[in-house]
């Protein structure tokens, strides 16, 4: 006899029923959780150093040749250091999505540690140092790399890594602009994700949680 094949929404539910809604559940929570907190201590210390650099230079004359000097030398530091930091981990380098893409195909790697912490640090001295620098593609990246180790904590399989990556993607953007519905589009329009019942579940939990 030949086989059933079941309509796509009765095998994704099987799926999720297989897979178990509430760990997809608390696994987006996690990811999402996770990555607003990064997130949201970021824009924090951005808006606390921001203020006091503000506070600062409103002290300082204007026509006071030190006072110049001093800001062009930490200008030439912090371009240094996030110069640094772009060397040592490339993929921080720009703002992020085309590597947070590559990542979720399985074309690159992600090692969401050294990605985190430079990437962070990197684009917090850019910011302060007064460069041109968005809070989309730097949070997205945070967030997925949050989402990856998540992911790794959690022990999940090789076939599961881009799940994290795209929740994390859309945590983080959804921190960033306090937007989760822009988020969850972002990842099934801008990354291009397949919609399945498992997938949007994980994803909206994500953002409800960032």
């Amino acid at each position: 006899m030949p086989s059933i094949k079941l309509p796509a929404l009765l095998r994704e539910m099987h799926a999720l029923r297989k897979e178990g809604a509430l760990a997809v559940m608390a696994q987006g929570l996690a990811v999402g959780g996770g990555s607003g907190a990064v997130i949201g201590c970021f824009r924090l210390l951005y808006d606390l150093a921001s203020a006091r650099i503000a506070t600062t230079l409103k002290k300082t004359p204007p026509d006071v040749f030190p006072a110049g000097f001093a800001v062009f030398g930490a200008l030439l530091v912090l371009s240094i250091i996030v110069g640094f930091m772009v060397k040592k981990t490339p993929l921080i380098s720009g703002s992020g999505i085309p590597q947070v893409e590559l990542a979720i195909r399985g074309k690159i790697p992600m090692p969401w540690a050294r990605v985190l912490v430079n990437k962070f640090a990197g684009t917090l001295l850019s910011l302060i140092g007064g460069l041109s620098v968005g809070r989309e593609g730097p949070s997205i990246q945070m967030g997925a790399a949050v989402g990856c180790g998540v992911g790794h904590l959690w022990h999940c399989n090789p076939d599961q890594v881009p799940r994290y990556l795209i929740g994390g993607s859309v945590a983080g953007l959804t921190a960033a602009f306090g937007a989760p519905v822009a988020g969850i589009l972002f990842a099934f329009e801008e990354v291009k994700t397949i919609i399945s019942v498992p997938m949007a579940l994980f994803v909206a939990t994500a953002a409800a949680a960032a």
